[in-house]
Protein backbone atom coordinates (compact mmCIF):
# COMPACT_ATOMS: atom_id res chain seq x y z
CA UNK A 1 0.00 0.00 0.00
CA UNK A 2 3.01 2.32 0.08
CA UNK A 3 3.05 4.92 -2.66
CA UNK A 4 1.87 8.34 -3.82
CA UNK A 5 -1.83 9.16 -3.68
CA UNK A 6 -3.45 12.02 -5.59
CA UNK A 7 -6.85 13.53 -4.91
CA UNK A 8 -8.32 15.56 -7.78
CA UNK A 9 -11.41 17.79 -7.73
CA UNK A 10 -12.86 19.38 -10.84
CA UNK A 11 -15.74 21.66 -11.78
CA UNK A 12 -16.84 23.79 -14.73
CA UNK A 13 -14.40 26.50 -13.68
CA UNK A 14 -11.33 24.28 -13.46
CA UNK A 15 -9.66 21.57 -11.42
CA UNK A 16 -7.21 21.21 -8.56
CA UNK A 17 -5.26 18.32 -7.10
CA UNK A 18 -3.13 17.43 -4.11
CA UNK A 19 -0.62 14.59 -3.79
CA UNK A 20 0.63 12.89 -0.62
CA UNK A 21 2.93 9.93 -0.07
CA UNK A 22 2.22 6.98 2.21
CA UNK A 23 4.85 4.63 3.63
CA UNK A 24 3.76 1.40 5.35
CA UNK A 25 6.36 -0.05 7.76
CA UNK A 26 6.52 -3.28 9.68
CA UNK A 27 5.29 -2.89 13.29
CA UNK A 28 8.46 -4.71 14.35
CA UNK A 29 10.81 -2.16 12.77
CA UNK A 30 12.93 -0.80 15.69
CA UNK A 31 13.78 2.36 13.74
CA UNK A 32 10.16 3.56 13.58
CA UNK A 33 8.37 5.13 16.54
CA UNK A 34 4.78 3.90 16.31
CA UNK A 35 1.88 5.43 18.19
CA UNK A 36 -1.84 4.79 18.23
CA UNK A 37 -4.11 7.47 16.82
CA UNK A 38 -6.56 8.92 19.35
CA UNK A 39 -10.06 7.50 19.45
CA UNK A 40 -12.29 9.87 17.40
CA UNK A 41 -14.89 9.74 20.18
CA UNK A 42 -12.47 11.67 22.42
CA UNK A 43 -12.58 14.72 20.11
CA UNK A 44 -15.24 17.44 20.40
CA UNK A 45 -18.13 17.36 17.95
CA UNK A 46 -18.46 19.81 15.05
CA UNK A 47 -19.86 23.29 15.74
CA UNK A 48 -22.91 24.48 13.82
CA UNK A 49 -22.59 26.17 10.44
CA UNK A 50 -20.99 29.61 10.97
CA UNK A 51 -23.23 32.58 10.13
CA UNK A 52 -22.18 36.16 9.35
CA UNK A 53 -23.72 38.76 11.67
CA UNK A 54 -21.71 41.79 10.54
CA UNK A 55 -19.76 42.61 7.38
CA UNK A 56 -17.54 45.56 6.47
CA UNK A 57 -15.06 46.23 3.67
CA UNK A 58 -12.27 44.35 5.46
CA UNK A 59 -13.90 42.25 8.19
CA UNK A 60 -16.56 39.61 8.75
CA UNK A 61 -18.03 38.75 12.16
CA UNK A 62 -19.12 35.12 12.53
CA UNK A 63 -21.21 33.37 15.13
CA UNK A 64 -21.88 29.66 15.67
CA UNK A 65 -23.20 27.21 18.26
CA UNK A 66 -21.06 24.72 20.11
CA UNK A 67 -21.66 20.99 19.78
CA UNK A 68 -23.36 19.09 22.59
CA UNK A 69 -20.54 16.55 22.27
CA UNK A 70 -17.51 17.92 24.14
CA UNK A 71 -15.36 14.79 23.88
CA UNK A 72 -13.17 13.34 26.61
CA UNK A 73 -11.67 16.63 27.86
CA UNK A 74 -12.60 20.27 28.29
CA UNK A 75 -12.83 22.63 25.32
CA UNK A 76 -9.67 24.64 24.55
CA UNK A 77 -11.22 26.84 21.86
CA UNK A 78 -12.09 27.04 18.18
CA UNK A 79 -10.00 27.23 15.03
CA UNK A 80 -11.36 29.32 12.14
CA UNK A 81 -10.28 28.78 8.54
CA UNK A 82 -11.42 30.51 5.37
CA UNK A 83 -11.10 30.15 1.60
CA UNK A 84 -11.65 32.81 -1.06
CA UNK A 85 -12.21 31.82 -4.67
CA UNK A 86 -11.42 35.42 -5.62
CA UNK A 87 -7.93 35.35 -4.10
CA UNK A 88 -6.80 31.80 -4.97
CA UNK A 89 -4.64 31.65 -1.85
CA UNK A 90 -5.87 28.28 -0.56
CA UNK A 91 -7.28 27.68 2.89
CA UNK A 92 -6.06 30.24 5.43
CA UNK A 93 -5.92 29.85 9.22
CA UNK A 94 -7.72 32.96 10.49
CA UNK A 95 -7.84 32.34 14.25
CA UNK A 96 -6.68 29.73 16.75
CA UNK A 97 -8.21 28.75 20.10
CA UNK A 98 -10.97 31.34 20.06
CA UNK A 99 -13.07 30.83 23.19
CA UNK A 100 -16.38 32.67 22.60
CA UNK A 101 -18.79 31.44 19.92
CA UNK A 102 -18.34 34.66 17.94
CA UNK A 103 -15.30 36.21 16.31
CA UNK A 104 -14.39 39.00 13.90
CA UNK A 105 -11.94 38.10 11.13
CA UNK A 106 -9.94 41.18 10.15
CA UNK A 107 -7.64 42.19 7.27
CA UNK A 108 -9.86 40.75 4.53
CA UNK A 109 -10.08 42.12 0.98
CA UNK A 110 -12.94 44.42 -0.03
CA UNK A 111 -15.63 43.08 -2.38
CA UNK A 112 -14.34 39.50 -2.07
CA UNK A 113 -16.12 36.20 -1.47
CA UNK A 114 -15.22 33.96 1.47
CA UNK A 115 -16.35 30.65 2.94
CA UNK A 116 -15.53 29.56 6.50
CA UNK A 117 -15.27 26.41 8.62
CA UNK A 118 -14.93 26.10 12.40
CA UNK A 119 -13.23 23.30 14.34
CA UNK A 120 -13.47 22.72 18.08
CA UNK A 121 -10.35 21.65 19.97
CA UNK A 122 -9.85 19.88 23.30
CA UNK A 123 -6.82 18.28 24.95
CA UNK A 124 -7.10 15.27 22.64
CA UNK A 125 -6.98 17.30 19.44
CA UNK A 126 -9.12 18.97 16.76
CA UNK A 127 -12.58 17.67 15.99
CA UNK A 128 -14.17 17.40 12.56
CA UNK A 129 -15.07 20.74 10.94
CA UNK A 130 -18.43 22.46 10.97
CA UNK A 131 -20.56 22.60 7.84
CA UNK A 132 -19.10 25.12 5.39
CA UNK A 133 -20.65 28.57 5.71
CA UNK A 134 -22.64 30.19 2.96
CA UNK A 135 -20.53 32.37 0.67
CA UNK A 136 -20.04 35.75 2.35
CA UNK A 137 -18.90 38.82 0.42
CA UNK A 138 -17.15 41.75 2.03
CA UNK A 139 -18.46 45.21 1.18
CA UNK A 140 -16.99 47.27 -1.64
CA UNK A 141 -14.77 50.18 -0.72
CA UNK A 142 -16.84 53.12 0.42
CA UNK A 143 -16.57 56.31 -1.56
CA UNK A 144 -13.78 58.48 -0.27
CA UNK A 145 -15.98 61.58 -0.37
CA UNK A 146 -19.52 62.65 0.41
CA UNK A 147 -21.47 65.50 -1.14
CA UNK A 148 -20.66 68.71 0.67
CA UNK A 149 -23.85 70.10 2.16
CA UNK A 150 -24.30 73.40 3.89
CA UNK A 151 -24.09 72.56 7.60
CA UNK A 152 -27.19 74.60 8.42
CA UNK A 153 -29.09 72.71 5.75
CA UNK A 154 -27.64 69.43 7.02
CA UNK A 155 -28.66 70.32 10.58
CA UNK A 156 -32.23 71.02 9.47
CA UNK A 157 -32.52 67.84 7.42
CA UNK A 158 -30.76 65.67 9.99
CA UNK A 159 -33.10 66.86 12.74
CA UNK A 160 -35.96 65.29 10.77
CA UNK A 161 -34.22 61.92 10.55
CA UNK A 162 -35.55 59.47 13.09
CA UNK A 163 -33.37 56.51 14.09
CA UNK A 164 -35.20 53.68 15.86
CA UNK A 165 -33.19 51.06 17.71
CA UNK A 166 -35.41 48.10 16.88
CA UNK A 167 -33.64 45.16 18.41
CA UNK A 168 -30.58 44.37 20.46
CA UNK A 169 -29.50 40.91 21.52
CA UNK A 170 -26.53 39.23 23.13
CA UNK A 171 -24.49 37.12 20.70
CA UNK A 172 -22.04 35.80 23.30
CA UNK A 173 -20.59 36.69 26.69
CA UNK A 174 -18.67 39.60 25.13
CA UNK A 175 -20.67 40.67 22.04
CA UNK A 176 -24.09 42.12 21.23
CA UNK A 177 -25.80 42.90 17.91
CA UNK A 178 -27.82 46.08 17.32
CA UNK A 179 -30.44 46.48 14.57
CA UNK A 180 -32.02 49.82 13.66
CA UNK A 181 -33.97 51.62 10.97
CA UNK A 182 -33.82 55.20 9.68
CA UNK A 183 -36.88 57.25 8.76
CA UNK A 184 -36.55 60.53 6.93
CA UNK A 185 -33.74 61.85 4.74
CA UNK A 186 -30.76 59.50 4.58
CA UNK A 187 -28.72 61.77 2.29
CA UNK A 188 -27.50 63.70 5.30
CA UNK A 189 -26.48 60.64 7.33
CA UNK A 190 -22.71 60.04 7.17
CA UNK A 191 -22.71 57.42 9.91
CA UNK A 192 -23.84 56.62 13.43
CA UNK A 193 -22.44 56.99 16.91
CA UNK A 194 -23.21 53.95 19.06
CA UNK A 195 -23.22 55.09 22.67
CA UNK A 196 -23.31 52.57 25.50
CA UNK A 197 -22.66 52.31 29.23
CA UNK A 198 -22.19 49.59 31.81
CA UNK A 199 -25.26 49.69 34.08
CA UNK A 200 -23.82 47.47 36.80
CA UNK A 201 -21.51 50.08 38.33
CA UNK A 202 -23.91 53.01 38.50
CA UNK A 203 -21.77 55.14 36.18
CA UNK A 204 -23.57 57.60 33.89
CA UNK A 205 -20.58 57.86 31.53
CA UNK A 206 -21.20 56.57 28.00
CA UNK A 207 -18.58 54.99 25.77
CA UNK A 208 -18.84 55.50 22.02
CA UNK A 209 -18.14 53.56 18.82
CA UNK A 210 -18.37 55.20 15.38
CA UNK A 211 -20.04 53.32 12.53
CA UNK A 212 -18.78 55.18 9.45
CA UNK A 213 -21.28 53.69 7.01
CA UNK A 214 -24.36 55.67 6.02
CA UNK A 215 -26.19 52.55 4.81
CA UNK A 216 -25.55 50.42 7.90
CA UNK A 217 -28.62 49.03 9.66
CA UNK A 218 -26.87 46.68 12.09
CA UNK A 219 -23.63 46.43 14.02
CA UNK A 220 -21.94 43.86 16.28
CA UNK A 221 -20.13 45.36 19.25
CA UNK A 222 -17.36 43.17 20.69
CA UNK A 223 -15.04 43.19 23.72
CA UNK A 224 -17.78 43.84 26.28
CA UNK A 225 -17.70 42.60 29.87
CA UNK A 226 -19.13 39.17 30.51
CA UNK A 227 -22.59 38.80 32.09
CA UNK A 228 -22.98 42.57 32.30
CA UNK A 229 -26.03 44.73 31.57
CA UNK A 230 -25.51 47.59 29.09
CA UNK A 231 -27.65 50.48 27.90
CA UNK A 232 -27.43 51.53 24.22
CA UNK A 233 -28.65 54.28 21.92
CA UNK A 234 -27.58 55.69 18.53
CA UNK A 235 -27.01 59.17 17.13
CA UNK A 236 -26.87 59.85 13.36
CA UNK A 237 -24.31 62.41 12.22
CA UNK A 238 -23.03 64.37 9.25
CA UNK A 239 -19.60 65.96 9.69
CA UNK A 240 -19.85 67.90 12.98
CA UNK A 241 -23.66 67.90 13.02
CA UNK A 242 -25.51 65.35 15.13
CA UNK A 243 -29.13 64.34 14.70
CA UNK A 244 -31.57 63.45 17.48
CA UNK A 245 -30.70 60.33 19.50
CA UNK A 246 -32.62 57.11 19.05
CA UNK A 247 -34.58 55.34 21.73
CA UNK A 248 -32.46 53.41 24.22
CA UNK A 249 -32.47 49.68 24.85
CA UNK A 250 -30.65 47.53 27.36
CA UNK A 251 -29.30 44.00 27.14
CA UNK A 252 -27.14 41.72 29.26
CA UNK A 253 -24.21 39.79 27.79
CA UNK A 254 -24.34 36.03 28.23
CA UNK A 255 -22.87 34.01 31.05
CA UNK A 256 -19.43 32.43 30.80
CA UNK A 257 -17.19 30.22 32.91
CA UNK A 258 -15.61 31.81 36.01
CA UNK A 259 -12.22 33.38 35.32
CA UNK A 260 -10.87 32.90 38.86
CA UNK A 261 -10.84 29.90 41.22
CA UNK A 262 -12.54 29.64 44.62
CA UNK A 263 -10.62 31.43 47.35
CA UNK A 264 -9.53 30.69 50.93
CA UNK A 265 -9.70 26.89 50.63
CA UNK A 266 -9.34 25.16 54.02
CA UNK A 267 -9.47 21.47 54.92
CA UNK A 268 -10.35 20.29 58.45
CA UNK A 269 -9.79 16.63 59.33
CA UNK A 270 -12.78 15.10 61.13
CA UNK A 271 -11.58 11.51 61.50
CA UNK A 272 -9.65 8.84 59.60
CA UNK A 273 -12.21 8.73 56.77
CA UNK A 274 -13.72 12.23 56.58
CA UNK A 275 -12.70 15.84 56.15
CA UNK A 276 -14.62 19.11 55.90
CA UNK A 277 -13.64 21.55 53.16
CA UNK A 278 -14.37 25.30 53.37
CA UNK A 279 -13.91 27.90 50.62
CA UNK A 280 -15.06 31.28 49.43
CA UNK A 281 -16.54 31.88 45.97
CA UNK A 282 -14.48 33.62 43.28
CA UNK A 283 -14.53 37.43 43.39
CA UNK A 284 -17.85 38.76 41.97
CA UNK A 285 -16.14 40.37 38.97
CA UNK A 286 -14.78 36.95 37.98
CA UNK A 287 -17.95 34.86 38.41
CA UNK A 288 -19.28 35.83 34.96
CA UNK A 289 -22.73 34.52 35.82
CA UNK A 290 -24.68 32.67 38.49
CA UNK A 291 -22.62 29.98 40.21
CA UNK A 292 -24.39 26.62 39.82
CA UNK A 293 -22.08 24.61 42.07
CA UNK A 294 -18.56 23.31 42.58
CA UNK A 295 -16.62 20.19 41.62
CA UNK A 296 -14.34 18.82 44.32
CA UNK A 297 -11.35 16.78 43.13
CA UNK A 298 -9.71 14.33 45.54
CA UNK A 299 -6.25 12.92 44.74
CA UNK A 300 -4.96 9.84 46.52
CA UNK A 301 -1.83 7.94 45.55
CA UNK A 302 -1.79 9.50 42.05
CA UNK A 303 -5.46 8.58 41.53
CA UNK A 304 -7.90 11.44 40.93
CA UNK A 305 -11.59 11.34 41.71
CA UNK A 306 -14.27 13.96 41.14
CA UNK A 307 -17.02 14.38 43.73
Amino acid sequence: DSGAYTCKASSESGETSWTASLTVDSPHNPNVNFHRSPDPSTFPGPPSQPVAVNTTETSITLTWARSEKSGASSLKGYTIEYYSSDLQSGWVLAAHRVLPETHTIQALHPDSRYIFIIRAENSHGLGVPSPVSETIRTLGMAAQFLPEYNLDEAREKLSASVVTLQDIRAMSSTAVKLNWKVQGSKDYVEGFYVRFRDMSGGSQKYNMVTVLNDGALSYVLNDLRKFTKYDFFLVPFYRSVEGPPSNSRSVQTLEDVPTAPPDSVEVHVLNSTAVTIFWSPPPPQHCNGRLRGYSVYVTENSRSEER
